[in-house]
């Protein structure tokens, strides 16, 4: 092997590790809020209110936000894709072992 070649598969190998462990960071990342309610309608993350929605049109699950406790398991916490004309989306979606909803951001008088 030559000495190019190696060099390739080193940079190649770092680059797959990095990007692996971006990946997997949000895993990691607790964060501030969790579910209020008798039965979950509610989440809060970081001050922010979320009321369970479950008249929407089918969203796109988006980026890994990070985790938040559920009782003794933890709940991810995806960002949903904006809907076609919106430049940022309202919706956050909390996978709870198999189960998924969709919560909607609540405005600050409600």
């Amino acid at each position: 092997m030559t000495k190019r070649t190696k060099l390739f598969i080193a940079v190649t190998f770092i680059l797959f590790a990095a990007l692996s462990i971006c990946a997997l960071l949000p895993l990691f990342t607790t964060l501030d809020g969790g579910f209020r309610g008798a039965e979950y309608e509610y989440l809060i993350l970081d001050g922010e209110k979320y009321a369970l929605c479950t008249d929407h049109e089918p969203l796109i699950r988006g980026a890994l936000l990070g985790t938040l406790p559920y009782g003794s398991e933890k709940a991810l916490i995806f960002k949903a894709m904006p809907q076609s004309g919106e430049t940022e989306s309202e919706y956050v979606y909390a996978l709870i072992f198999k189960d998924g909803a969709y919560y909607k951001r609540l405005d600050s008088n409600e």
